[in-house]
């Protein structure tokens, strides 16, 4: 179950971890980004395991699951995809969140 699980959201923005409004646009940029041959957005793919906040030092920590983007052994994402998708992710949400630092593993 990956962060596109609104149960996962709602327990971030209720233990009072993150505010509303950066869970809103956390949400609006996996909506956002999207993978170009089947169109399905990165909350679609599921592909992103975790996405820790660490209120402390202004930084979020997104940790993909590459077991996610294969199936039965076929590739259903290419690296290359993938990786641009998470530069993507990378770049719109330092720029969602500027004073924060990003790191995606």
């Amino acid at each position: 179950m990956g962060v596109s699980n609104i149960d996962f959201w709602e327990s971030y923005y209720y233990n009072n971890i993150m505010e509303k409004e950066m869970v809103k646009k956390i949400t609006a940029i996996l909506d956002k980004i999207k993978e170009k041959e089947t169109g399905l957005s990165l909350a679609q793919l599921d592909i992103i395991e975790k996405l820790r906040y660490v209120k402390e030092k202004k930084k979020f920590i997104v940790l993909k699951n590459l077991e996610k983007s294969t199936q039965g052994g076929i590739i259903l994402i290419t690296n290359k995809a993938l990786n641009r998708m998470m530069n993507e992710l990378k770049e719109e949400m330092e720029t969602a969140f500027p004073e924060h630092t990003v790191e995606v593993i």
